[in-house]
């Protein structure tokens, strides 16, 4: 009949796998691209292999092969009863003088022929019909799952004669694009958390960045220098090496401030951050305290090491075209100087502490000096 094996033999599938071959490729959602971007192929959306749906060999829909059409079982179901009802009726009236028991014999073995005609026309072909939409339906399920582990091609392994094969190709198309689209998508949320997620910490790092930095020197400001500071004393008791910090006060700056004006009070400190950080070194540290109050901190150096780079700090600023030609004086600098190891600091606030008296002693003293903690008197005059 219609489902017979003469062409539902494994050669006759290969033959018509093969044949469908060239004709998906166009269709085949191996991989997925974008200009200038990493190949998606289908595996990438699935879960581990672990959890991966087992799909049945009877789900593969290599027995599904042409069925007789119904216009032609219907003919020959026709044909039948007929052909069974004549020789039934010649039967019975040719042996008319046979016995009534077996009349009712030929005509319940005619209903027989008849029923088994009407089995194999239309009973059979039914449950197989039906058994091939319960498979397709099934294969279906497998391959829309995310976590199916076989290509959407197995759709296409139906002999074209059969009538499920139409609905195939198209649910095959439709899984296709639907599967292209979810890789579209997911590429598309990658690259858009990667983005956000950029995006997040270079904000996170400019906002970090001004909440310790000070807006008009360019310096740390006090928030900034205490976590810094602390983090770098700690480091040098770990490491014996030593750390200077210099304390520096900028002599008269009320003064231009109130003849300049203040336009001419925030120059001087923004000249004074732009010096101050033109000496520094990738270990260092310099911040502002508050006012005219900036504090330099020079890691493995000695007071002496940090006496020099205050004066040359003093020389550059005090010699800035920008205090060329003003109605009052442009501000000097006095400093004072304190090490960890030379002045037995246990503490970073203890070491700040002793830089600013250092500092007191210089501005006690004439101001326009460095002075080292512990010095008798301030020697150093800054020019």
């Amino acid at each position: 009949m219609g489902m017979g094996s003469g062409t539902g033999g494994p050669k006759g599938i290969a033959g018509a796998g093969r044949a469908k071959g060239n004709h998906d490729n166009n269709h085949s959602p191996v991989r997925a691209t974008r200009p200038g971007r990493h190949i998606i192929n289908e595996s990438d959306l699935a879960p581990p292999d672990q959890t991966r749906t087992e799909v049945k060999p009877a789900a593969t829909l290599r027995h599904l092969m042409p069925q007789m059409p119904v216009a032609r079982r219907a003919g020959i179901l026709m044909a039948g009863s007929v052909a069974v009802t004549g020789i039934t009726a010649l039967a019975v009236s040719k042996w008319p003088a046979s016995t009534a028991l077996g009349s009712i014999m030929i005509i319940l073995a005619a209903a027989a022929a008849l029923s088994g005609l009407y089995f194999l026309m239309v009973v059979c072909p039914e449950r197989q019909r039906k058994l091939d939409r319960v498979t397709l339906i099934g294969r279906v399920r497998v391959l829309a799952s995310p976590s199916r582990d076989q290509s959407f091609t197995t759709l296409l392994a139906i002999d074209q004669g059969h009538e499920l094969a139409p609905m195939a190709r198209a649910i095959h198309d439709v899984l296709v694009a639907t599967h292209r689209t979810r890789m579209e998508a997911s590429w598309l949320r990658r690259e858009m958390e990667s983005e956000v997620d950029k995006q997040t910490r270079k904000r996170t790092a400019t906002l970090e960045r001004l909440s310790s930095t000070d807006g008009l020197t360019g310096l740390l400001n006090r928030r900034g220098f205490d976590e810094q500071f602390e983090d770098l004393f700690i480091r040098s008791q770990r490491e014996g090496e030593n750390l200077a910090v210099i304390a520096i006060d900028m002599d008269f700056f009320k003064t231009l401030n109130d003849v300049c004006g203040h336009a001419k009070g925030d120059e001087a400190l923004t000249i004074a951050g732009q010096v101050l950080k033109s000496q520094l070194r990738e270990t260092d540290l310099a911040g502002r305290m508050g006012g005219d109050e900036l504090v330099v901190v020079l890691f493995g150096s000695e007071s002496t090491d940090a006496r020099q780079v205050a004066e040359r700090i003093a020389h550059l600023f005090s010699t800035h075209p920008s205090g060329h030609n003003l109605p009052c004086d442009w501000p000097s600098l006095s400093a004072g100087i304190a090490a960890r190891i030379e002045h037995g600091a246990e503490t970073s606030r203890d070491l700040l502490a002793k830089a600013d008296r250092a500092l007191y002693d210089s501005k006690k003293s004439g101001r326009r000096r460095a002075t080292i903690f512990g010095e008798d008197w301030p020697t150093s005059r800054v020019a």
